[in-house]
């Protein structure tokens, strides 16, 4: 469409809010996955988490994570807390106790003291490149991806 005749030439706008027309749920549900799986790698040097959407389903069904950064650092935080002995189960029941979000992740883990563990931080970061890719992430970021490939 050639939108340089002015604005007569455009008969209509849609925008697709919830979902409707386009779901893109997977997409992002992979990419909280696949942040989750890479970052204790790339920035703890630790093993990756066993991570699965049921991860992510789990702690979207608490509710306060509609931000994809912010369910990732949860995520992060709760497994790189407990360990081995991470449950998503029971941390999510726990977080749902503690009223949801981040706020319940604080009260249960702490407050965020090391940087690497912000949501507005690397973990945003990685996820932005995951899910964006490394040329959609240059355009958009003005950073060459460090940790991309995309995931699709």
């Amino acid at each position: 469409m050639d939108l340089r005749g002015g604005p007569q030439a455009v008969t209509a706008i849609l925008f697709d809010m919830d979902g409707v027309l386009v779901d893109t749920r997977r997409s992002y549900q992979t990419a909280v996955v696949e942040t989750v799986r890479r970052f204790p790698a790339l920035y703890l040097d630790l093993p990756s988490p066993a991570v699965t959407e049921a991860w992510v389903s789990a702690l979207k069904a608490v509710g306060g994570f509609n931000n994809d950064w912010d369910l990732s650092a949860a995520l992060i935080r709760g497994a790189g807390h407990f360990g081995a002995a991470f449950d998503i189960g029971s941390f999510a029941a726990r977080l749902a106790s503690a009223g949801g979000g981040m706020g319940s992740v604080d009260a249960l883990l702490g407050q965020v003291t090391d940087a690497r563990f912000s949501a507005r931080g690397l973990i945003r970061d990685l996820f932005q490149q995951v899910y964006l890719g490394a040329d959609l992430y240059r355009q958009l970021e003005g950073q060459v991806a460090t940790h991309a490939p995309a995931i699709g």
